[in-house]
């Protein structure tokens, strides 16, 4: 009987220690989803807000937004870069 506690005992804390890794790795989970969603939201926010700003017609694509107000962006600095050379 003793032999079989023995043997018994390093299985039971394999099993432990696999349940508090499989916790570990539902809690890290449930935090990757939560920020998953956090950061989806925060993304439509901005791109209604550029969209909104930049005057964008009919692009809802965050990808095609960002590549619209960089071009927008380029051209506001381009322009500003203009004005302040044609002052001097």
């Amino acid at each position: 009987m003793h032999k079989r506690v023995v043997e018994a005992r390093p299985l039971l804390y394999k099993v432990a220690y696999q349940k508090a890794k499989l916790q570990l790795e539902f809690v890290k989970r449930d935090w990757y989803l939560h920020e998953s969603v956090t950061l989806d939201a925060k993304i439509k926010a901005l791109s209604k807000y550029f969209s909104t700003y930049c005057k964008l017609k009919g692009t809802t694509n965050s990808i095609d937004i960002l590549g619209s107000v960089i071009d927008h962006l380029r051209r506001e600095s381009c322009a500003g870069l203009f004005i302040r050379i044609c002052r001097c």
